[in-house]
């Protein structure tokens, strides 16, 4: 059985297909559903990889800033617990200092890169890796107190920021490695066993460049119209349960499809 899952992220949409057994619940039709955040925070698995990078690009967009903040000497953090306390410090001082500017929406993510003695075994400097929406760019240099801060704001391709949110997800290889703010929205995928045909499927895994034919296949069932970006096939199994809440049985292939909004 063929299912589908795709996942609409502000101007990009990624899809999803792949094989599951017949043994399982047959999606009918096209519905939502709620996918869980990957397991205690940790971004080890490319399932976990792709979650981070849809709730990236879901929750940020032009004008937002990436932060990448680096300790001072006196200012180290002991262990990754001590580390977490800057975060939330740091995120509660620029959130105070934008709500005093009347700005009450300001919304970001994590993650924590390399602790020394962290149970990768890392011997770097520990650094935090943040982006952040409805900030300043003066408020985000000047409210960090515990060494330097960049700022830059977001630079957006063809498919969004998922390089920079790879990037940052990468560099977190812990527990407990990674959060953010409780307003963000979840990336949650629409998911049916009704969206191609066998044959369509078998097209798209034997030509995944053809652009213009997976696009006519995805708006024709889209009301907001994308633009093809590219198609990533794996076969015998092995990307199948990485970009997925469900794994399927590995049977012979697995299809990412990304798009941008025309």
């Amino acid at each position: 059985m063929i299912r589908t899952k795709k996942y609409n992220c502000g101007n990009y949409q990624e899809i999803e297909i792949f094989n599951v057994s017949p043994r399982k619940r047959k999606y009918e039709r096209a519905r939502k559903v709620k996918e869980s955040t990957p397991a205690q925070k940790n971004l080890n698995s490319k399932r976990a990889q792709r979650y981070f990078a849809r709730l990236c690009n879901l929750n940020f967009s032009e004008g937002d800033y990436s932060v990448d903040a680096t300790y001072d000497d006196a200012h180290l953090p002991a262990n990754r617990d001590e580390a977490l306390r800057d975060v939330r410090n740091y995120a509660r001082r620029v959130r105070y200092e934008m709500a005093k500017r009347g700005k009450e929406d300001v919304e970001f993510v994590y993650v924590i890169s390399n602790h020394k003695g962290d149970d990768t075994g890392s011997k770097a400097r520990c650094h935090i890796h943040m982006i952040f929406k409805g900030a300043d760019r003066d408020v985000l240099e000047k409210k960090w107190k515990a060494g330097y801060c960049n700022t830059d704001k977001l630079r957006f391709s063809e498919t969004g920021i998922t390089g920079k949110a790879l990037y940052m997800a990468r560099q977190g290889k812990s527990k407990r490695c990674w959060g953010g703010s409780l307003g963000l929205k979840k990336p949650e995928p629409i998911v049916s066993d009704r969206t191609f045909t066998r044959g369509q499927v078998e097209r798209i895994i034997n030509d995944p460049g053809d652009g213009r034919f997976i696009s006519k296949l995805i708006n024709k069932n889209n009301k907001t119209k994308y633009v093809f970006t590219d198609c990533i096939v794996e076969h015998d199994g092995r990307q199948v349960g990485f970009f997925s809440e469900d794994p399927g049985d590995g049977l012979g292939f697995s299809v990412l499809i990304r798009m941008r909004r025309e």
